[in-house]
């Protein structure tokens, strides 16, 4: 982690900018996924994913844990880094937390204060073996959001997957089998 770094130092941002486009000839990637990125220099990184822009490629995906249930800060700090980085959203994980625990159940609340309602464009899904391909167009036309990772609760995905579920029993036309019948749940 970038933490115990001193990105400031010419010699150290001259390594970490080398080392990227060391790791960009060697590797056949398609983005990096950057921890705890609160914890160090936001100016470097902005010029870190500029440089990474530059050398390796402006397509590479470049996603930052930065978990912070605030999601305006999150937008603030997705624009801070002209919109080349995408984040976890933290509020749409905690209001999944919190309707799996039965507290406040109102799925119409479950995107209230998340990131993906401020910039929908910075954010991604996590897929899932257990959504079907009509849960997962609807998924990719509302949002594109992670609402897990390795620091959260199993459960989240399947409370996705179960409000899912609930719209498309609502809402999908009475044709072949039902939505719920094709999920493990």
């Amino acid at each position: 982690m970038f933490a115990d770094i001193d990105h400031s130092h010419p010699e150290v941002r001259k390594e970490l900018f080398n080392w990227i486009e060391w790791l960009g000839t060697q590797l056949q990637l398609g983005g990096l996924r950057l921890d705890a990125i609160k914890h160090y220099s936001a100016t470097f990184l902005r010029d870190f994913i500029h440089h990474v822009d530059q050398t390796v490629g402006k397509d590479w995906l470049i996603v930052g844990e930065y978990w912070k249930g605030e999601s305006n800060v999150l937008a603030k700090y997705i624009e801070f880094m002209n919109h080349r980085i995408s984040l976890f959203d933290v509020r749409l994980v905690y209001n999944l937390s919190r309707v799996s625990q039965g507290h406040e159940p109102d799925m119409r609340k479950i995107f209230e204060e998340s990131l993906v309602l401020l910039k929908p464009s910075n954010t991604i899904v996590s897929r899932s073996d257990y959504i079907t391909p009509y849960a997962e167009m609807l998924i990719s036309e509302m949002m594109q959001t992670f609402v897990a990772n390795h620091d959260t609760v199993s459960c989240v995905m399947n409370i996705l997957v179960r409000a899912i579920n609930d719209l498309l029993t609502s809402t999908r036309p009475a044709t072949g089998s039902s939505p719920r019948s094709e999920m493990p749940l």
